[in-house]
């Protein structure tokens, strides 16, 4: 994700979501994260990002249920 860039706020009803930051930092919910941090989004919690730098993230969502998103 680039510098400046925001995701869509949004929330899942079944989705537990793990996040590693690899690279960059980026601000959740508003907390900073930076490489090697971890973020857990258990269902309903509300989620949103804003990327203050060139990010990596690596995303593990269980169970795997792409439809499983719901904007805010």
């Amino acid at each position: 994700n680039k510098a400046g860039n925001k995701d869509a706020p949004h929330y899942h009803k079944i989705v537990t979501e793990v996040q590693l930051i690899t690279e960059g930092r980026m601000i959740i919910n508003g907390d900073e994260y930076g490489p090697g941090d971890i973020y857990v989004s258990e269902p309903g919690d509300e989620y949103r990002a804003h990327y203050l730098e060139d990010t990596k993230v690596v995303a593990v969502k269980i169970p795997s249920i792409p439809s499983d998103k719901y904007l805010l």
